[in-house]
């Protein structure tokens, strides 16, 4: 998880729907020491992938695999 490493300045959480062409990410920034992200903007319903990418301050860094989340 980004927020467990010391050496990112920057985390944002990245979403898209799931199944809807072309792949539209949306990118939502996190404070860089966050563990959890709640997303307040998901619509009932619907399925969303996630991914959470750490940069440093060279703007370089690192991606975390995906996870699905189907919505209530």
């Amino acid at each position: 998880m980004p927020g467990s490493n010391p050496h990112y300045v920057q985390q944002v959480v990245k979403r898209r729907e799931a199944g809807v062409r072309p792949e539209v990410w949306t990118d939502f920034e996190v404070d860089v020491s966050a563990h959890t992200y709640t997303d307040g903007t998901a619509a009932s319903g619907k399925t969303y992938i996630y991914r959470v990418k750490g940069l440093r301050g060279n703007g370089r860094g690192g991606t975390s695999g995906r996870a699905a989340v189907t919505v209530p």
